[in-house]
């Protein structure tokens, strides 16, 4: 998953924006992309801010979420990142953290 699609996700239970990503594995990718502007628009996932520079999109761009977690802070949702694919429909509630 790139970070730069954070900018785009809201919590799918609450509506709140952004979501908090915790990278457990991060890899290098080869790229050919120009970046002109920044991809990401309100929110930065790589600096965790709104605080979106031009020269932070070069690394942004050179890198993969290969696996880590989105989490919602406001209600708690939280899903995973496998082998670089978001997954949405494997969430788990406060309550299933508890148990």
């Amino acid at each position: 998953m790139r970070r730069w699609a954070l900018d785009l996700l809201v919590c799918p239970r609450c509506g709140e924006f952004p979501l908090l990503l915790v990278e457990h594995e991060v890899r290098n990718v080869e790229t050919k992309m120009k970046i002109k502007a920044p991809p990401c628009s309100s929110y930065c996932s790589l600096t965790n801010s709104k605080d979106i520079s031009l020269d932070k999109c070069v690394r942004c761009i050179q890198e993969e979420v290969v696996s880590g977690e989105i989490l919602c802070e406001k209600c708690g949702f939280r899903t995973s990142i496998r082998s670089g694919v978001l997954f949405i429909t494997d969430f788990q509630s406060p309550e299933e953290l508890q148990t």
